[in-house]
């Protein structure tokens, strides 16, 4: 019979990595023996329910880490990945569409539109992305000129006459 020591050990490993394939593979106790325990004891049960939260959320903090010396390095995959799931700018806009036979319109009130609608409408939503992205990279290289008091200004703030 496996003692509390063992199921402790057990735990504790759960608590590090969360997962029970890789805690039953370090203590050496059969994933059948830990679903066992599970069914059979309630306060282990919380127990390994908690551990496994913990654990996950150490795996998490791990991961966060190596993806931001990724990005710290200039890995561009990293960059990417971190704005598009955090920053609505970045978001891919998802758009749903029901493809439904013609028969099966006739009965279902809704905006009918082809394929050809959908996709030109994504191509058209794609460029006025980019142009926005582009008309944004222009106006921050545009060259400065100097004013009369010989400060450096923006051509594009000259036309402005809120700006100060």
């Amino acid at each position: 019979m496996i003692d509390s020591k063992t199921k402790n050990k057990f735990l504790k490993e759960l608590e590090k990595n969360g997962n029970v394939f890789w805690s039953c593979a370090k203590t050496n106790i059969h994933r059948s023996t830990y679903y066992r325990w599970v069914k059979m004891d309630k306060e282990f049960k919380q127990l390994a329910k908690t551990a496994i939260c913990h654990g996950r959320e150490n795996n998490t903090d791990i991961g966060e880490h190596a993806l931001m010396l990724k990005i710290k390095d200039k890995n561009m995959d990293a960059i990417k990945y971190l704005l598009g799931h955090n920053s609505s700018r970045y978001k891919r806009q998802v758009t749903h569409a029901i493809i439904m036979h013609k028969k099966d319109l006739l009965s279902v009130p809704v905006e009918k539109r082809t394929l050809e609608d959908l996709l030109a409408e994504g191509a058209q939503r794609r460029k006025e992305h980019e142009d926005a992205g582009l008309k944004k990279v222009i106006d921050n290289n545009k060259p400065k000129k100097k004013d009369e008091s010989g400060d450096q200004t923006n051509k594009s703030s000259d036309s402005d006459p809120t700006s100060t």
